[in-house]
């Protein structure tokens, strides 16, 4: 931005509202990258090293923020995925270590609050799109 503030996004669960917060997993019983690797104790050590469910995790960038909001639980359709939002984060943010954690993209913090939905009901990528995703990342 020109005035040199920081935009942060969020991609994740559909339908909530300017002024809501957004808590971590560990407090909504939302569904997180480390339950889903219930039944495979090798897979959940290894994402416990780099998530925690505990943590709302934040991008500067909001084509991120797009995919993880695509990768949300479908809600009313078999493409319809999760909402892109801006937000402020509300307690002191943390390198993502899953992430370049010197380049301060992605962060992590307690809680955020919505300061605008910046997009709704995001749809699931194509393989193609996530093969290039994951090619350039």
């Amino acid at each position: 931005m020109a005035d040199g503030t920081v935009r942060w996004y969020h991609g994740g669960f559909p339908g909530l509202k300017r002024g809501q917060q957004i808590l971590p997993p560990s407090a909504t019983g939302a569904v997180s990258i480390t339950d889903k690797a219930l039944g495979d104790d090798d897979l959940r050590e290894r994402a416990l090293k780099v998530h925690d469910p505990g943590l709302v995790y934040l991008t500067r960038d909001i084509a991120d923020a797009r995919f993880f909001a695509s990768m949300a639980p479908a809600h009313g359709g078999k493409n319809r995925g999760g909402d892109v939002y801006e937000v402020t984060p509300d307690g002191p943010l943390v390198p993502d270590p899953d992430y370049l954690p010197q380049d301060g993209k992605v962060m992590a913090c307690c809680s955020a609050t919505i300061v605008r939905v910046a997009e709704r009901r995001v749809s699931r990528p194509s393989a193609e799109a996530i093969a290039f995703l994951a090619a350039t990342s």
